[in-house]
């Protein structure tokens, strides 16, 4: 991967973070499709499950996502999922 696919590619990881720190209810991929990034879904989804892996992101169900505490701590972020 070259400088810039990087840079992009932080970018679009960063958006989904960001989007899923300040959502008040978890979101599925077609939420980050229609209002995240403009990729295909393969991409989104190869995106979600890197941070999952990275403790940023969890299930919340079978399609739905949510940000992990921790991620919420790391952006400084005190919402919580309306319920």
């Amino acid at each position: 991967m070259n400088p810039k696919q990087r840079v992009i590619a932080f970018q679009n990881v960063f958006d989904i973070l960001l989007f899923a720190t300040h959502a008040t209810e978890p979101f599925t991929m077609k939420d980050l499709h229609d209002y995240v990034l403009d990729a295909p879904k393969n991409t989104i989804q190869c995106y979600v499950q890197d941070l999952i892996k990275s403790g940023y992101l969890e299930k919340d169900s079978y399609a739905t996502y949510k940000a992990t505490q921790y991620a919420k701590d790391l952006l400084n972020v005190k919402g919580e999922l309306v319920a």
